[in-house]
């Protein structure tokens, strides 16, 4: 098994990097993304985007931008988490561990605290064996989310280029002491 961590800072492309990778180089990986949602050129929220099928659900949203049937199951900074987002997401994430590479976006703030897919993602780490883990983690959270998931040795992919470039940015070994 080889776990990679994409990171980068907000807004660096780390989304759209592995959109590209993972649906054009990669066809057999599965697993979720974190889209954001536009209405005329205004950020309202996040959906979430399997790879496999290129489902799509609706899974964050900024407060009061919530359509009216929306449920509330977590709240995280300017955003509410939505109920079915939050359960599709999971699922999707589980069924992706069947595959022989699983992507999971934006691994924060909320899965450290116990939120958000923290469970789905625990799971990919208890069950899967001999497949790629790829984690999608802000540069801020890097160090809590290696804490939260224990996560002792990994690959830290950073400073990302698009995949048609000859340079894929910079591709290092860690080895956490937790």
């Amino acid at each position: 098994m080889a776990l990679i961590i994409v990171t980068g800072d907000i807004d660096s492309g780390k989304t759209t990097w592995c959109k590209e990778v993972f649906l054009k180089q990669k066809p057999g990986c599965d697993g979720i993304l974190m889209i954001k949602r536009m209405t005329e050129n205004n950020f309202i929220g996040y959906d979430a985007f399997r790879i496999l099928n290129r489902d799509t659900v609706p899974f964050a949203s900024r407060f009061c931008l919530e359509p009216q049937d929306w449920q509330i199951e977590e709240r995280i900074g300017n955003f509410s988490i939505s109920q079915k987002g939050k359960e599709t997401a999971n699922r999707w994430i589980y069924e992706a561990a069947s595959r022989n590479c699983s992507v999971i976006d934006e691994v924060g703030s909320l899965e450290v605290r116990g939120g958000g897919l923290y469970k789905s993602v625990q799971y990919i780490f208890n069950q899967v064996e001999r497949k790629d883990i790829f984690l999608v983690v802000q540069m801020r959270c890097i160090d809590q989310v290696c804490s939260a998931f224990q996560i002792k040795n990994c690959r830290v992919l950073s400073e990302l280029k698009s995949p048609h470039t000859k340079t894929s940015g910079i591709d290092r070994v860690c080895d956490r002491l937790l």
